[in-house]
């Protein structure tokens, strides 16, 4: 597997192959807006799936992922996800890896909304010394920015 690829659905005489961002929140430092609230930093990973009639076979970068309760799920008896076919199986781990987007854009539309309080109650000092979690979802990539250099960027 060549990373990273550009998500998609490509479907083959044989089987079905789907590559996408698996995106999900890690603890990390508390943020230097205020240093009260704690932010949660992206923790991004391609994941590809093959489909075939009655095998599922998944590709991850890295140990660790939002699938433990699908997992959980497959060790008890008479649930909807043992008794439909794998096709099922490969909606329910999709579903999960699009419901934990939900918390990523919370968090960083927190972030956004306390940016802005904060730029409007004091816009020079606290948040040109402030670095911000850029996130580029498409890519999957965070990097802190610095407001500093980005404004020394735009006027020189």
């Amino acid at each position: 597997m060549h990373i990273p690829q550009r998500p998609r659905v490509e479907l083959f005489d044989d089987h079905l192959f789907v590559v996408m961002r698996m995106m999900q929140l890690i603890q990390a430092e508390p943020n230097n807006i205020n240093n009260t609230a704690t932010i949660k930093a992206l923790d991004s990973e391609q994941v590809s799936l093959f489909l075939y009639d009655n095998v599922l076979i998944t590709f991850q970068e890295k140990r660790g992922d939002v699938w433990q309760p699908i997992r959980d799920w497959l060790q008890k008896d008479n649930v909807r996800i043992r008794k439909n076919g794998t096709d099922y199986l490969l909606y329910a781990l999709l579903d999960a890896i699009v419901d934990h987007c939900f918390p990523v854009l919370e968090q960083y539309g927190d972030v956004l909304e306390e940016l802005e309080q904060v730029t409007l109650d004091n816009p020079m000092e606290l948040v040109l010394n402030s670095n911000l979690p850029y996130c580029d979802a498409l890519f999957g990539r965070c990097v802190k920015l610095s407001i500093n250099s980005i404004v020394r960027r735009m006027v020189a």
